[in-house]
Protein backbone atom coordinates (compact mmCIF):
# COMPACT_ATOMS: atom_id res chain seq x y z
CA UNK A 1 0.00 0.00 0.00
CA UNK A 2 1.15 3.40 -1.33
CA UNK A 3 1.66 6.22 1.10
CA UNK A 4 -1.25 8.25 -0.75
CA UNK A 5 -3.82 5.16 -0.60
CA UNK A 6 -2.64 5.07 3.20
CA UNK A 7 -3.50 8.46 3.88
CA UNK A 8 -7.00 8.25 1.57
CA UNK A 9 -7.97 5.04 4.11
CA UNK A 10 -6.82 7.35 7.01
CA UNK A 11 -8.83 10.05 5.91
CA UNK A 12 -11.74 8.43 4.91
CA UNK A 13 -12.02 6.35 8.50
CA UNK A 14 -11.71 9.94 10.30
CA UNK A 15 -14.52 11.16 7.38
CA UNK A 16 -16.47 8.54 8.79
CA UNK A 17 -16.27 8.66 12.37
CA UNK A 18 -17.06 12.16 12.19
CA UNK A 19 -20.01 11.72 9.99
CA UNK A 20 -21.28 9.04 13.14
CA UNK A 21 -20.43 11.33 15.79
CA UNK A 22 -22.71 14.04 13.56
CA UNK A 23 -25.48 11.70 13.19
CA UNK A 24 -25.24 10.41 16.67
CA UNK A 25 -25.50 14.62 17.89
CA UNK A 26 -28.67 15.54 15.74
CA UNK A 27 -30.67 12.41 16.66
CA UNK A 28 -29.71 13.41 20.20
CA UNK A 29 -31.22 16.89 19.64
CA UNK A 30 -34.15 15.82 17.30
CA UNK A 31 -34.44 13.65 20.22
CA UNK A 32 -34.54 16.70 23.00
CA UNK A 33 -36.70 18.33 20.65
CA UNK A 34 -39.27 15.93 20.37
CA UNK A 35 -39.08 15.56 24.43
CA UNK A 36 -39.48 18.72 25.28
CA UNK A 37 -42.29 19.19 22.91
CA UNK A 38 -44.01 15.78 24.66
CA UNK A 39 -43.17 17.82 28.28
CA UNK A 40 -44.91 20.57 26.76
CA UNK A 41 -47.91 19.00 25.56
CA UNK A 42 -48.03 17.14 28.84
CA UNK A 43 -47.78 20.19 31.15
CA UNK A 44 -51.03 21.94 29.32
CA UNK A 45 -52.95 18.49 29.71
CA UNK A 46 -52.80 18.84 33.32
CA UNK A 47 -53.43 21.64 33.30
CA UNK A 48 -56.61 21.41 31.01
CA UNK A 49 -57.43 18.05 33.27
CA UNK A 50 -57.55 20.67 36.52
CA UNK A 51 -59.36 23.55 35.01
CA UNK A 52 -62.06 21.42 33.22
CA UNK A 53 -62.67 19.25 35.92
CA UNK A 54 -65.45 21.41 37.47
CA UNK A 55 -67.22 21.04 33.61
CA UNK A 56 -65.70 24.45 31.78
CA UNK A 57 -63.06 26.44 31.36
CA UNK A 58 -63.26 29.62 32.30
CA UNK A 59 -61.34 32.70 30.23
CA UNK A 60 -59.50 33.19 33.49
CA UNK A 61 -58.49 30.12 33.45
CA UNK A 62 -56.97 29.74 29.98
CA UNK A 63 -55.41 32.93 30.48
CA UNK A 64 -53.12 31.49 33.77
CA UNK A 65 -52.70 28.60 31.89
CA UNK A 66 -51.01 30.63 29.00
CA UNK A 67 -49.16 32.72 30.87
CA UNK A 68 -47.88 29.92 33.19
CA UNK A 69 -46.73 27.52 29.78
CA UNK A 70 -44.70 30.93 28.70
CA UNK A 71 -43.03 31.31 31.77
CA UNK A 72 -42.49 27.09 32.35
CA UNK A 73 -41.08 27.30 28.72
CA UNK A 74 -38.50 30.20 29.43
CA UNK A 75 -40.90 32.30 26.86
CA UNK A 76 -40.56 29.87 24.37
CA UNK A 77 -43.74 29.08 23.58
CA UNK A 78 -46.18 31.23 21.28
CA UNK A 79 -49.98 31.56 21.94
CA UNK A 80 -50.54 29.78 18.39
CA UNK A 81 -48.53 26.76 19.65
CA UNK A 82 -50.21 26.85 23.46
CA UNK A 83 -53.64 26.84 21.87
CA UNK A 84 -53.19 23.64 19.31
CA UNK A 85 -51.55 22.15 22.26
CA UNK A 86 -54.75 23.10 24.81
CA UNK A 87 -56.76 21.64 21.84
CA UNK A 88 -54.88 18.33 21.81
CA UNK A 89 -55.35 18.00 25.20
CA UNK A 90 -59.66 18.45 25.06
CA UNK A 91 -59.91 15.98 22.35
CA UNK A 92 -57.74 13.42 24.71
CA UNK A 93 -60.04 14.56 27.57
CA UNK A 94 -62.89 13.56 25.29
CA UNK A 95 -61.79 10.60 23.42
CA UNK A 96 -59.96 8.46 26.57
CA UNK A 97 -61.60 10.11 29.75
CA UNK A 98 -60.23 12.54 32.16
CA UNK A 99 -59.26 9.35 34.78
CA UNK A 100 -56.94 8.06 31.94
CA UNK A 101 -55.36 11.01 31.08
CA UNK A 102 -53.93 11.80 34.39
CA UNK A 103 -52.22 8.27 33.89
CA UNK A 104 -51.09 9.23 30.25
CA UNK A 105 -49.66 12.88 31.72
CA UNK A 106 -47.92 11.04 34.31
CA UNK A 107 -46.47 8.82 32.03
CA UNK A 108 -45.26 11.90 29.64
CA UNK A 109 -43.76 13.52 32.39
CA UNK A 110 -41.19 11.71 34.35
CA UNK A 111 -38.71 14.53 35.79
CA UNK A 112 -40.10 15.62 38.92
CA UNK A 113 -39.39 19.36 38.54
CA UNK A 114 -41.43 19.18 35.03
CA UNK A 115 -44.17 17.55 37.34
CA UNK A 116 -43.89 19.95 39.81
CA UNK A 117 -44.12 22.43 37.15
CA UNK A 118 -47.16 20.89 35.64
CA UNK A 119 -48.69 20.91 39.21
CA UNK A 120 -48.19 24.44 39.64
CA UNK A 121 -49.02 25.97 36.45
CA UNK A 122 -52.68 23.54 37.29
CA UNK A 123 -52.97 24.69 40.17
CA UNK A 124 -52.32 28.94 39.29
CA UNK A 125 -55.33 28.05 36.75
CA UNK A 126 -57.53 26.36 39.68
CA UNK A 127 -57.16 29.17 41.73
CA UNK A 128 -59.00 31.80 39.33
CA UNK A 129 -62.60 32.07 39.37
CA UNK A 130 -62.67 32.65 43.56
CA UNK A 131 -60.53 29.47 44.34
CA UNK A 132 -60.32 26.11 43.95
CA UNK A 133 -63.17 24.41 43.83
CA UNK A 134 -63.90 20.69 45.41
CA UNK A 135 -64.32 19.21 41.52
CA UNK A 136 -60.49 21.01 40.62
CA UNK A 137 -58.73 20.28 44.54
CA UNK A 138 -60.21 16.61 43.72
CA UNK A 139 -58.57 17.10 40.36
CA UNK A 140 -55.43 18.24 41.74
CA UNK A 141 -54.79 15.50 43.81
CA UNK A 142 -55.66 12.69 41.19
CA UNK A 143 -52.80 14.26 39.52
CA UNK A 144 -50.28 14.22 42.46
CA UNK A 145 -51.31 10.96 42.82
CA UNK A 146 -50.32 9.74 39.31
CA UNK A 147 -46.65 11.89 39.72
CA UNK A 148 -46.37 10.17 43.16
CA UNK A 149 -46.67 13.44 45.03
CA UNK A 150 -47.52 13.73 48.69
CA UNK A 151 -50.67 15.57 49.30
CA UNK A 152 -48.28 17.60 51.57
CA UNK A 153 -46.43 18.56 48.60
CA UNK A 154 -49.49 19.62 46.35
CA UNK A 155 -50.09 21.84 49.48
CA UNK A 156 -46.72 23.85 49.43
CA UNK A 157 -46.95 23.99 45.20
CA UNK A 158 -50.88 25.09 45.67
CA UNK A 159 -49.68 27.28 48.00
CA UNK A 160 -47.06 28.58 46.00
CA UNK A 161 -49.54 28.75 42.88
CA UNK A 162 -52.34 30.91 45.27
CA UNK A 163 -49.20 33.29 45.82
CA UNK A 164 -48.91 34.20 42.53
CA UNK A 165 -52.46 36.21 43.12
CA UNK A 166 -51.86 38.06 45.75
CA UNK A 167 -50.88 41.91 45.38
Amino acid sequence: MTDLESAWGNLSTLVAEKSETFAQELQAEQDSGAEEATLRAAVIEAAYLVANADGAVSDDEAATLSTGMWEVTGHTIDQDQIQSLFEVAMARSEAEGADARYAGVAADIEDEDWRRAALLVASAAAWRDGGVGVKQGLALQKLAKAFGLSINELHTIMAQAHGCFRG
